[in-house]
């Protein structure tokens, strides 16, 4: 199981927050369910010591840990808090036995290091800490038996009070005003149940840990105290808000979208329909195709390809998966174009005829950009007690409708839209590495540009007719895609072995650096897949057991859909809930598009000075060697794990940034043969 990374962001929407949203601002959640899971987006697991699952304060088996006076959990990062406001909160029940210092959480190194914050019990009472030069160290008043669960929080206003609250009940004050200044940015480690490593560790149970970037109110803290056990209530299913029919999990939905999730959603299909143009354009000869040196200029002048947006756009605004496929392909055929004229031209060269000017139509009027973000009212994320189910959820046997009744064979059908952090795809198979492979029959660019002038499409990839009426399947479209430029790769090496054949000819060295992309690189979107591959984020997805959607009020004619199934804020459609997931539906989703929230490490760095491009040897014998791209998951990772539908976007996007690269740097090359001619 992945978890995804791609930060939250807040839109305005024209109302407030709900003053007991307990997801605003947190940053690190371990429930600690028998393993150190952070089921934040941040997703900084703990690496568990010795402590082990217990009962919780609800009787519910490992679903606490308990710490024999050795055991820790060590998260080696945390957000940093830097100058920022922050919150701690436990549920804690310790042995009677346990005597001294007993340290729930801490960000500690040593003595006199400042920048070290930590709570925990001493002597019955809670006590915190923290040192920005001078130290604010205390104990609350209030007596906490041993042997029975409480909820210590602690919250730090860095230019006014640090607060200890007892079983959400304010319990002792002091002022830290003076730490306003002190940057608490640390590279040691953050603890549960130990200070530093040996010393004052805790021997009891812990529970329900969690951190928050901002000050709790007392109103949060109280609710925090009175939360009820995670698998009695389906508080994140929420309904018709505003007279609103959308339908939201873990968030109120008033903002025109047929469902918004307040986190990410795990599925094993997501089809789109509804779909309208799709970038078949670029083979009419009425698309002017942009000349490479205006490219080139433009990629120096704003960093990011022409017609695509710009990273920051897609951080501010986020991204639509659909927009985003449309716009990669687009730019993947204007790729083909571009590669088919310059191998005309090395013909031309070869053969030593009169150059002619190139069939392209170039122009050099600048791309709008295109629609990446779904106009409709964004939201704020609130959590609280559902409604009663509107008229925007509708039940099919086992399937679930969404503002529709036709949900296909699909178990959830959406029409207007999905908003949503991010999208994993659970079940993928023939993954395209065997573009790669010695038998795969790659056609010649002769065979490939009759297609093109045929069919107006790319091989492969469905025409602007059948997308528009049979709609596709995100998933399918990026195995498509990502062969595509695999195939691309494959002939842009070929075409650079033929270029330096020729410069040999003529005489023309192009080892020299101007002419040729030097250097070697790993940097990509490796890392985000890397993260989302951890063994210990797996939860078996078992099949539907018969349980029925739990707290929802109203008749059962009108609240009960009984496919689905609610953990907490988590919900389930034909599947239990899957940890770490808002909404997790088995049976696939049927929709108009999906929004990405919000993004990160978008591309742009492609286009970066210190950028180091691989060179068309290296990349060559690197995919001759691995079979497949370099920072692109394998075969067997994606059809194990799966993968996240935007990660893939923003994969998909540095790859053709990277060809986009090696095209100008052939263009060169070409430019200054003929010039010699």
């Amino acid at each position: 199981m992945q978890k995804v990374l791609f930060f939250l962001v807040f839109f305005h929407c024209g109302f407030s927050l709900n003053s007991q949203n307990l997801t605003d601002g947190l940053i690190g959640h371990w429930p600690l369910d028998g393993d150190a899971i952070d089921l934040t987006i941040n997703g900084n697991d703990g690496e568990v010591h010795g402590a082990i699952g217990v009962s919780n304060r609800f009787g519910e088996e490992s679903k606490a840990m308990y710490f024999d006076g050795n055991d820790y959990i060590e998260i080696s990062n945390i957000p940093t808090m830097g100058t920022g406001d922050f919150s701690m909160s436990a549920w804690f029940k310790y042995d009677s036995g346990a005597k001294g210092e007993l340290a729930i959480l801490s960000k500690a190194k040593g003595q006199n290091v400042t920048g070290r914050y930590a709570f925990g019990i001493e002597d019955s009472r809670i006590r915190a800490f923290i040192d920005f030069g001078p130290e604010v160290d205390f104990r609350s008043p209030t007596i906490l038996e041993s042997n029975g669960w409480s909820l210590a929080t602690v919250t730090y206003d860095r230019d006014g009070q640090l607060r200890i609250y007892a079983n959400g009940v304010l319990d002792g004050s002091r002022d830290i005003s003076a730490s306003a200044s002190i940057d608490f940015h640390r590279d040691f480690s953050f603890l549960i149940g130990q200070y530093i490593k040996g010393m004052w560790a805790f021997k009891g149970a812990l529970d329900d840990i969690r951190i928050y970037n901002r000050v709790l109110t007392p109103t949060e803290v109280e609710a925090l105290y009175t939360l009820s056990s995670e698998s009695s209530e389906c508080t994140g299913l929420i309904t018709e808000v505003d007279g609103n029919v959308g339908v939201g999990v873990n968030v109120e939905n008033s903002c025109g979208y047929g469902l918004a999730v307040g986190g990410s959603i795990y599925t094993d299909e997501m089809k789109v329909m509804g779909v309208s143009n799709w970038p078949d354009y670029v083979f009419s000869e009425a698309y002017k195709l942009m000349d490479l040196g205006v490219v080139t200029s433009y990629i120096k002048k704003y960093g990011h390809l022409p017609g695509l947006p710009s990273a920051k756009k897609v951080f501010s605004d986020g991204l639509s998966l659909i927009g985003a496929d449309k716009a990669n392909l687009r730019k993947m055929e204007e790729l083909t174009l571009y590669l088919l004229d310059q191998r005309d031209r090395l013909d031309r060269l070869r053969s030593s005829k009169v150059l002619e000017s190139s069939g392209l139509m170039y122009s050099s009027v600048k791309e709008s950009d295109p629609n990446f973000v779904l106009h409709r009212n964004q939201f704020f994320f609130a959590v609280k007690p559902n409604d009663s189910l509107s008229s925007g959820l509708s039940c099919q046997g086992e399937n679930v409708g969404i503002n529709t009744s036709n949900t296909g064979d699909y178990r959830l059908g959406v029409t207007r839209g999905i908003l949503s952090q991010g999208v994993k795809i659970e079940s993928v198979s023939n993954w395209p590495d065997y573009v790669f492979s010695s038998d795969y029959s790659l056609r010649s660019l002769d065979e490939l540009e009759e297609y093109i002038e045929a069919n107006r499409h790319l091989p492969g990839i469905p025409s602007v007719k059948t997308i528009e009426i049979e709609g596709y399947s995100l998933s399918e479209m990026d195995r498509l895609l990502m062969e595509k430029i695999e195939e691309l790769t494959l002939y842009i090496i070929d075409q650079g072995r033929h270029l330096m054949e020729l410069s040999k000819k003529l005489g023309v060295d192009f080892s020299n650096k101007s002419y040729k992309w030097q250097g070697t690189s790993e940097k990509s979107l490796a890392d985000a897949f890397g993260s989302h591959s951890k063994d210990n984020t797996k939860k078996e997805v078992k099949n539907y057991s018969g349980q029925i959607l739990a707290g929802v009020s109203g008749t059962p004619e009108e609240s009960i859909c009984d496919v689905i199934i609610c953990n907490g804020e988590e919900v389930g459609i034909g599947t239990d809930p899957v940890e770490g997931y808002r909404l997790a539906v088995d049976g696939g989703i049927l929709t108009d598009d999906i929004q990405v929230a919000s993004v990160s490490n978008w591309p742009d760095y492609v286009f970066g000075a210190d950028y180091k491009l691989r060179s068309l040897s290296n990349l060559s014998a690197y995919i001759e060697r691995e079979g497949h791209l370099p920072g692109v998951p394998k075969a067997e990772f994606i059809e194990e794990e799966g993968y996240h539908l935007e990660a893939m976007d923003a994969l998909l996007l540095e790859k053709i940034e990277e060809l986009t690269l090696y095209l100008i740097g052939h263009e060169r090359q070409l430019a200054f043969l003929e010039s010699r001619q």
